[in-house]
């Protein structure tokens, strides 16, 4: 049986939920309190299809500003990334063309998926939340930064339907 080894980083400001998302996709269950990440955290998901196994590890890689120098050389060798932004953290959306910027001129251009997350504040009648980020911002977004496809995906908490991803 084949077995092939990928590194996918996963990137984006502090706070956006980058490992409740791993931890959703990776365990399949959603952590409530987690501690932002420090330099990097790993996660690897096994998928066995057909004749081939998969190995993926994602690279947890925290948005600190005073530690972005150290953080970039994590980079190395990704054969694919992850950008995450906050649905209600306009700062988190403005963000994605500079970390995009820094994958391509760090690594080249490697797929990309931009995943929106946290949007069961935005859905929940119960949260006072709403999303900073409209229709225009995304197709802005899109052609900025030569975008193919949006992909619906679910959020990590409770796996609602959204429409806020780019296939790059």
């Amino acid at each position: 049986m084949a077995e092939y080894l990928y590194k996918v980083i996963v990137i984006g400001d502090n706070f956006v939920g980058k490992v409740s998302l791993l931890n959703r996709y990776v365990n399949n269950r959603y952590v409530e309190n987690c501690k932002k990440t420090i330099g990097v955290d790993y996660l690897l998901k096994v998928i066995h299809h057909d004749e081939c196994t998969l190995r993926i590890q994602f690279w947890d890689i925290c948005g600190q500003e005073h530690t972005k120098q150290l953080s970039r050389s994590y980079y190395k060798d990704a054969s694919a990334c992850v950008i995450v932004f906050d649905l209600t953290n306009r700062n988190s959306f403005n963000s994605i063309r500079q970390w995009k910027e820094e994958v391509d001129n760090k690594l080249g251009q490697i797929p990309t998926l931009i995943l929106a997350n946290k949007f069961d504040l935005i859905v929940s009648p119960d949260n006072p939340h709403s999303s900073c980020i409209d229709d225009m911002d995304l197709e802005s977004l899109k052609d900025s930064i030569h975008a193919t496809d949006c992909y619906q995906v679910k959020t990590g908490r409770v796996g609602i339907s959204m429409n806020f991803s780019l296939h790059l």
